[in-house]
Formats: C-alpha cells, sequence, structure tokens
C-alpha cells in the first residue's frame, strides 16, 4: 500500500484565507483523486470564555515599557496591581482598578508619572489600546454571568508577567444583609492557583470604607502565616484608608462555585 501525502500550496506570496462556508480541496501527489471536503464536514468551535485567564498582551507591553523607560514608574505600577505574591493587597488593588474601568478611563489607573513616560517613549499607541480595552471591559461588566453575579477581568501581576485573572461580584441589598446598617454592598469572587499555596479562592464583602475578606484554601495555613497575611492585609488597606479583618478557610464545602448561564460557554470560580 502507497503512503499519500499532500501539499498546501499557494501561488506567489499569496495569503490563503478560509471564510466560513468555504471548501477545502486536498489534492494527494501521485495522481490520486482529490478529495472535496465541505465546511459543513470541519467540527465547530465553542466561543472562549471572555474570562479565560491567560497572558493579557496590553497590560504586560505597558510594564515592559515602564521598565525600559522608567523603572520608578514600574514599580509603582506594580504597587496598584493585584500581585500574587501578596494576597492581601489584591482586594484594594482590584477595587482601584474596577473603579478605574468605571470611571471611563483607564490610564487614570496607570497614573500621570507612568502616562508621560509612556508618551516620552514614543509608545502613546499604548494608551489608546489601554482605554479600547477599558471600553471592553465596562461593556462585558454589566452583563450578568449568573443571576446576580456579574464578571470582570483584573491584571494580576505574577513572576515578572502580568496576567488576567477573572473576578466576579454582586450587588447585595440590606435585606440580603444580615447588618441592616450596612447600607450598599458589594460582594466579590475569584479563585487563584498559587505556586507555593495551591488552589485559593478570595471571598470579599466591601461596604461603607470596609472590605472583609475569607482567603479558601486546600489545607490550612499555618498560625505564624496567617498573622503575617493578615497584617500584610491591614498595612495594604491602610494606603486607601480602609478598614477590614482577614479570614481563613479550608474545608471544601465553604468554597463558591459559579456556573455561567451564558450562551457558548461555562465557567466556575
Amino acid at each position: 500500500e502507497t503512503a499519500s501525502f499532500f501539499i498546501l500550496q499557494p501561488s506567489g506570496n499569496a495569503i490563503i484565507t478560509l471564510n466560513s462556508g468555504d471548501k477545502i480541496t486536498l489534492i494527494p501527489q501521485g495522481g490520486a483523486k482529490a478529495v472535496v471536503m465541505p465546511a459543513a464536514a470541519l467540527p465547530s468551535l465553542l466561543p472562549l470564555s471572555p474570562f479565560t485567564p491567560g497572558p493579557w498582551p496590553i497590560i504586560d507591553d505597558i510594564y515592559e515599557t515602564l521598565v525600559q523607560a522608567m523603572p520608578q514608574a514600574a514599580r509603582a505600577f506594580i504597587n496598584v496591581t493585584p500581585s500574587a505574591a501578596n494576597p492581601g493587597q489584591i482586594p484594594p488593588t482590584a477595587l482601584f482598578f474596577i473603579a478605574a474601568v468605571r470611571g471611563g478611563d483607564l490610564t487614570q489607573w496607570l497614573g500621570d508619572r507612568a502616562v508621560d513616560a509612556i508618551r516620552r517613549a514614543g509608545k502613546s499607541g499604548l494608551l489608546s489600546r489601554l482605554n479600547s480595552e477599558g471600553s471592553s471591559l465596562n461593556k462585558l461588566s454589566n452583563d450578568p454571568v449568573s443571576q446576580d453575579w456579574k464578571g470582570i477581568n483584573l491584571p494580576l501581576y505574577h513572576d515578572g508577567e502580568m496576567h488576567k485573572l477573572a473576578l466576579y461580584y454582586k450587588h447585595e441589598s440590606q435585606e440580603q444583609s444580615n447588618d441592616n446598617k450596612s447600607g450598599k454592598q458589594v460582594r466579590f469572587l475569584f479563585d487563584l492557583s498559587l505556586d507555593n499555596m495551591g488552589k485559593v479562592q478570595l471571598d470579599g464583602l466591601f461596604r461603607q470604607k470596609r472590605l472583609d475578606l475569607i482567603v479558601r484554601s486546600e489545607s490550612a495555613f499555618s498560625n505564624s502565616m496567617q498573622q503575617q497575611m493578615r497584617r500584610s492585609y491591614v498595612t495594604a488597606l491602610e494606603q486607601t484608608h480602609i478598614s477590614g479583618e482577614l479570614s481563613f478557610q479550608n474545608k471544601p464545602e465553604q468554597w463558591v462555585t459559579i456556573q455561567s448561564e451564558r450562551k457558548g460557554f461555562g465557567t466556575s470560580a
């Protein structure tokens, strides 16, 4: 039996473009008959979730530009960005990022010094891309993911790179709260997978300049680690003039799962 091989060869420097409904013709080399495969025979692909974690090129490009143009601004940028190395810092920096998205100008999140450094480096296009990304995030955050839960992507600094992290949040009324004096409050939830901690879930409640956070982990943290994380958390909150407490849970039944109701994909948190 003779093996067949196929060649897909454009003429000259032409670029092959396949549109929906196009047919693909495979021509075996060696005189065999051509085989025609209609597009309907190809498997359909589900759209990716907009909350799929992974690299975030625009945020990473901005960070790399600042590292080259103004290292001090790059360090300040990291300080206002959620970091896997400091889980206690994530809630306040996440709120700062969300406020900038809601404000309609994501360059406010960078700060004036960083914006000036990027412009002087001749990379003003990065600022336009960032604001375009902010507009997309704003629209995305207005569509419910599941019941009252909404979602938004956050940057996460880890191992020298900027990654995309999904955060889920919802507004809770006073009737849903045991504290009738709390007023308007927001609950948020997201998962992390950290090299030194394994899977971690952060469950926060923000109300009236108070931010309480539950850290869920697969295994219990030592008492010394808990105390260290509490101190880091209080220090991070003090910079934003917000108070709060950090508590810990490690039982599987205490984890919260969100199933997406959007068509085309599912997600859990």
